[in-house]
C-alpha cells in the first residue's frame, strides 16, 4: 500500500506548477554536473582536499528541501563543541562572480543580492560560522583556512559539487517533494539518478510532520542506497518576524487572515506550516525560486490581500531577506521555522564524531 501511496504522489507532480519555472532555470546546467559526477566516480578524477575535515549538505532534486535549516542545526552542534566553523557556499543567483566574504562570524557584511539569500540567511543567524561564496569552493577554503583558521568546513548544496573531497557527505530528502516526478532533468526535477544516493553516507528524510508517505520514501531510498543509514526530521514554524526585525508569538497567526505569497523551492510546505499554526489562507501567490520583489509586486499584492479580506501579508524567511523596499500599509511578516530532529541524532553525532577524527599517520 504505501508504494502505491509513493506512485500515486509522484505521478501528480508531473503537473505540479513549480515544475516548469524550476526546470527552465535548471535545465542548461545539471545534465553537466551529473557528467560530472558520473566522470569522478567511473574515471576516478582526482579530488581536491582541504585541511580540514568537510561536512557536505546536499539534496538530488532541484527545489527546496531544508538544506539551509539543516546547515543552521549543523552549525550550532559543531560550536556547541568549541569547534570553528567555515561554511562554503556557491552563491547562488548573487551578481557578480569570484570570491566573496559574507561573514566573518559576526553577521553579514554584504547585502544578499553579492552574495544570495541563503548564505545571507547562514551568516545572520547569529552563529560563529564564517561565510564565504564561490563557484570554486576549494579557492573558499583555502581562503577561509588563511583568514580564519576554523576546524571544519562544511559544504552548503554540495552533493554534486564532487571536485571537493568531503569526509561526510548528508543528503536530504525531503517528503514532500521526495523524488520530483521521479525523472531526472529535463524531464523530470532529479538531478541525478537516484543510484546517486549511494554516495551518501546519511540520508535525512525532512518535513515528515507534512507527508503521510515517510515509510515509503524510506523504502524506495533504502533500495538504491542499501546500508545508508536514514534519519527523520521535521520543518517546524518558530517565529513571526516583521520588517523591523521584531519577533511575534505564533499564537498571533491563528485565526489571522494572511495572504500568503513565496518565492522558494517548496511553496506547498509553506503553506502547510502556516495552516499548522491556524493562520487562515486567504489567498497565495508563488514565486520562482530566489526571486528578487520589486516595489509593483510588493504593491499589487497588497491590493489583492486587501480584496481578499487578508489582514496581513505573510512570507518565509527566506523571502523576506530579498525584500529591500517596503512602505506597505498591511502588516507584512515572515513565518521563521526550525528543522527538528525525530529519530537519529545518534547517526549524526556518530558520523560527526567520525568525519572529524585526525587521519591516521601513516
Amino acid at each position: 500500500m504505501e508504494n502505491d501511496k509513493l506512485e500515486a504522489f509522484l505521478i501528480s507532480r508531473m503537473d505540479h506548477p513549480a515544475v516548469d519555472v524550476l526546470l527552465k532555470a535548471a535545465t542548461p546546467f545539471y545534465p553537466l554536473v551529473y557528467l560530472g559526477a558520473k566522470a569522478h566516480a567511473n574515471f576516478k578524477l582526482r579530488r581536491r582536499r582541504l585541511p580540514k575535515p568537510v561536512i557536505s549538505v546536499g539534496n538530488i532534486t532541484v527545489g527546496g528541501t531544508g538544506k539551509t535549516s539543516f546547515v543552521r542545526l549543523l552549525l550550532e552542534m559543531l560550536e556547541k563543541e568549541g569547534l570553528r566553523t567555515a561554511v562554503l557556499s556557491r552563491g547562488y543567483k548573487r551578481t557578480g562572480r569570484g570570491l566573496r566574504v559574507v561573514s566573518k562570524g559576526g553577521g553579514p557584511l554584504l547585502g544578499y543580492e553579492s552574495c544570495g539569500d541563503e548564505p545571507w540567511m547562514i551568516a545572520n543567524w547569529g552563529t560563529n560560522a564564517a561565510v564565504l561564496v564561490s563557484r570554486d569552493r576549494f579557492e573558499a577554503g583555502l581562503a577561509a583556512m588563511e583568514e580564519y583558521s576554523p576546524d571544519v568546513f562544511v559544504l552548503d548544496d554540495g552533493f554534486q559539487h564532487v571536485s571537493l573531497e568531503r569526509d561526510l557527505d548528508i543528503v536530504l530528502l525531503d517528503c514532500t517533494n521526495a523524488f520530483g516526478n521521479g525523472r531526472i532533468i529535463p524531464f523530470g526535477l532529479l538531478r541525478e539518478p537516484l543510484s546517486a544516493l549511494r554516495r551518501a553516507d546519511l540520508i535525512v528524510v525532512t518535513r515528515c510532520n507534512q507527508s503521510d508517505i515517510v515509510e515509503a520514501v524510506e523504502t524506495l531510498a533504502r533500495q538504491f542506497a542499501c546500508g545508508v543509514p536514514l534519519m527523520r526530521a521535521s520543518h517546524e514554524p518558530e517565529l513571526l518576524v516583521g520588517c523591523d526585525q521584531k519577533a511575534l508569538d505564533l499564537g498571533e497567526l491563528r485565526g489571522r487572515p494572511v495572504y500568503a505569497f513565496s518565492g522558494i523551492g517548496n511553496h506547498s510546505s509553506f503553506y502547510l506550516s502556516v495552516l499548522q499554526c491556524g493562520g487562515d489562507i486567504k489567498d497565495t501567490k508563488p514565486f520562482p525560486d530566489h526571486h528578487k520583489y520589486t516595489r509593483d509586486e510588493l504593491l499589487v499584492m497588497e491590493t489583492e490581500a486587501r480584496g481578499s479580506g487578508a489582514e496581513w501579508l505573510l512570507t518565509t524567511e527566506k523571502d523576506m531577506v530579498r525584500i529591500t523596499d517596503v512602505n506597505l500599509t498591511i502588516p507584512l511578516y515572515a513565518l521563521t521555522v526550525r528543522l527538528r530532529i525525530l529519530s537519529g541524532m545518534e547517526l549524526l553525532e556518530s558520523a560527526l564524531d567520525k568525519a572529524l577524527q585526525p587521519p591516521l599517520s601513516p
